[in-house]
């Protein structure tokens, strides 16, 4: 589906899509029974099977840490509001345990993104950690400390591209073995985030779909086989934990 050229109808729309989808309802042209449209309403607990992760991972001697793609972004404001409630629950829980926290701001939100309420909430619970740290394209996003990146390859939408910062070393740092990743979107920075913390031999784990927001136009089917696909490469290292009945 085209983008809408009026800028207005087009906020509209995103706003729209981003808010049905947590009801299973997508516009994306999906093959029929694929998902989509089709897909039968996600009902769950968000976040509560990271958090239940986050514990098993702590108790079993792992040594964890939360990573949060792409909140700086205004469509994630609008979308389910359980989805956000998901992955504040999972932050402060980190938070609590002292985890590191990985804010990673790779999209083009804009400067007055964070104003919005989302990233307000979920950045207040964050900076709760000490082990706290924001990535970003430019230097003025509210937080610290920060590192700074300005130069992602093209075409690339995931921690992979970046030359600035030399993010594998500062990961290897942190001394952890296990990444839980969320935030924005599931089709595209999350999904490449995950693929590159699985090159460089880390565990990963993701709530889906209850901690990805899905980004307007997207497939969902098309995503559904690149997660499938890091299940069957990575069995060991790659786990999709599926949101909890209420």
């Amino acid at each position: 589906m085209n983008k809408m050229k009026n800028p207005l109808l087009n906020a509209i729309f995103i706003g729209l899509t981003a808010y049905l989808s947590h009801y299973g309802v997508d516009f994306a042209m999906d093959p029929p029974g694929a998902g989509g449209a089709d897909a039968p309403p996600p009902r769950g607990i968000f976040g509560k099977g990271m958090q239940d992760a986050l514990g098993r991972t702590i108790s079993e001697g792992g040594k964890p840490a939360i990573v949060i793609v792409d909140t700086d972004n205004w469509a994630v404001d609008i979308a389910a509001p359980g989805k956000i409630t998901g992955m504040e629950r999972v932050i402060k829980y980190a938070a609590k345990n002292n985890l590191p926290i990985l804010d990673i701001q790779i999209g083009d939100g804009g400067n007055d993104d964070v104003l919005w309420r989302t990233l307000g909430v979920l950045m207040k619970a964050a900076r709760a950690s000490d082990g706290y740290v924001a990535y970003l394209k430019d230097g003025v996003y509210p937080a610290s400390p920060t590192r700074v990146f300005k130069d992602a390859a093209p075409g690339e939408s995931g921690i992979g591209g970046w030359k600035s910062v030399d993010f594998r070393a500062e990961l290897e740092a942190m001394d952890v073995d296990t990444f839980f990743v969320m935030g924005y979107a599931d089709s595209c920075c999350v999904l490449e985030t995950t693929k590159t913390l699985l090159d460089y031999g880390y565990a990963v784990q993701v709530e889906r779909p209850g901690l990805n927001i899905s980004r307007p136009y997207a497939r969902v089917y098309q995503s559904n086989q690149e997660y499938q696909r890091l299940k069957e490469k990575c069995p060991d290292k790659f786990t999709e934990i599926k949101s909890e009945g209420c």
